[in-house]
């Protein structure tokens, strides 16, 4: 009688463990994104390149499967540029991975949203802030994630 009971207790704390984790893939937490470097590639009178490093971590117990993603760079508390990335990577539960962006500034934007920026980049150090959102699965509603850090600037 009594291992009937064990056996009962053991198949229900299994099948409560296994729900648990459904429902966390159901609902899975941001992924953590910073800005790691912002590289000017090239400069231009009407055009200016620069590629974006992001760190992408998972902070869930499961695989991300990322299937789009779109944000903001502000740099010194001003928009700098939009992006939009379809970045094709699985990052394994607790992992991390880099992501490198190529992202263009034309001059009105720089004119017009970030005065001074021959100088500003020669601080070689700037305050960051990126926001946006990530489609894990295609047909999932977005996840929205920010984060705010210091960024250096290489290539100026």
């Amino acid at each position: 009688m009594y291992k009937f009971f064990y056996i009962l207790i053991f198949i229900s704390v299994l099948s409560s463990c296994t729900i648990l984790n459904l429902n966390s893939m159901m609902k899975p937490e941001p992924p953590k994104i910073s800005v790691e470097t912002l590289e000017v590639v090239k400069t231009g009178w009407q055009e200016q390149h620069f590629k974006l490093r992001l760190r992408v971590k998972n902070p869930n117990s499961f695989p991300l499967s990322f299937a789009s993603m779109n944000f903001k760079l502000y740099l010194n508390n001003k928009q700098f540029t939009t992006g939009e990335s379809k970045p094709n990577m699985t990052l394994p539960a607790f992992g991390e991975q880099c992501l490198a962006i190529n992202i263009v500034s034309n001059l009105s934007d720089i004119f017009y949203g970030f005065k001074g920026l021959k100088k500003t980049f020669k601080e070689r150090q700037l305050n960051y802030r990126i926001v946006g959102n990530v489609t894990i699965w295609k047909g999932t509603p977005q996840i929205p994630f920010e984060h705010r850090g210091e960024v250096p600037v290489k290539g100026f």
